[in-house]
């Protein structure tokens, strides 16, 4: 990635469409963030326009990063298709973080060891302990709200938004340490589905 090349981030997977554009030689970034159900269907446009706003082209775009979730199964498989059909185009790599790691990380700049807890839907959560220094003290978990303990120590952070600019600036430190995550979705919840037979249809 060269000095002025641009960080292309977006997220789908909450309840929020959220694009970045993020340049690390300058410190330069804008963004565009709305609250939307179905991000998803509005990502390629959110893109183009966001682009187009700051006079740049899909061409001045070298790296892209995105959440891996865990999150709504579609908004992971958008996000996930969307970055990687723009990897293949342009030939630019793309980063993909935990979640969950880019909304503690604020907490690990002041020291605090975090709880973060997202909806999953059907009275579940999704829930993950991080250390002061940032280490993950436990696996992701999906469990009844009522089952969560929150440490005594612990900041609890529930159900926040991602900011696409930090999360445009992680996945460019870790393009540059070589230690990006494979992009493989976290999906954690198990899929439940029933055949169309047993839907009465």
């Amino acid at each position: 990635m060269t000095d002025k090349a641009l960080t292309l981030a977006f997220d789908t997977y909450a309840n929020q469409l959220a694009v970045a554009l993020h340049c690390a030689h300058t410190g330069w970034s804008d963004a565009h963030i709305e609250p939307a159900t179905k991000g998803g269907d509005k990502i390629h446009s959110a893109i183009d326009a966001l682009l187009k706003k700051n006079s740049k082209t899909l061409q001045d775009v070298a790296l892209v990063a995105i959440p891996l979730g865990p999150g709504s199964f579609t908004g992971i498989r958008i996000g996930l298709s969307t970055a990687q059909g723009l990897s293949m185009a342009l030939g630019i790599p793309v980063v993909g973080l935990p979640s969950f790691e880019v909304l503690a990380h604020p907490h690990f700049q002041k020291n605090q060891k975090v709880l973060i807890q997202t909806d999953a839907h059907g009275g579940m959560v999704f829930a993950q302990t991080f250390e002061a220094n940032g280490t993950p003290s436990e696996n992701i978990v999906c469990r009844p709200e009522k089952d969560i303990v929150v440490p005594d120590d612990a900041t609890l952070v529930k159900d926040a938004a991602i900011d696409p600019v930090l999360l445009a600036t992680l996945g460019e430190e870790k393009h540059k340490q070589n230690s990006q995550q494979p992009l493989k979705p976290l999906y954690i919840k198990p899929l439940t589905y029933k055949k169309l037979a047993e839907q009465g249809k």
